[in-house]
């Protein structure tokens, strides 16, 4: 450890502090909580969903406006 300090100008203490502390923490950086995750991206992907239907709908009644109004414009 002195010489990975020292090679990157860090203080040993403070690098000392460092590798203790991931060694008691570290595995709870890569743990997930999965379940809350997952049901929030559910969430989330149910109302993009919701939201692009909306937009299938506007988008078909604009198609059938225009065609109505070209239909009419040409007879």
């Amino acid at each position: 450890m002195t010489e990975v300090a020292r090679k990157h100008g860090v203080n040993f203490t403070l690098l000392a502090k460092w590798k203790s502390y991931f060694l008691e923490h570290g595995k709870q950086v890569f743990e997930t909580n999965s379940g809350k995750d997952t049901e929030d991206l559910k969430k989330k992907i149910a109302k993009l969903e919701q939201i692009i239907g909306k937009k299938e709908i506007e988008l078909n009644l604009i198609k059938n406006f225009s065609d109505f109004y070209e239909s009419k414009n040409t007879t």
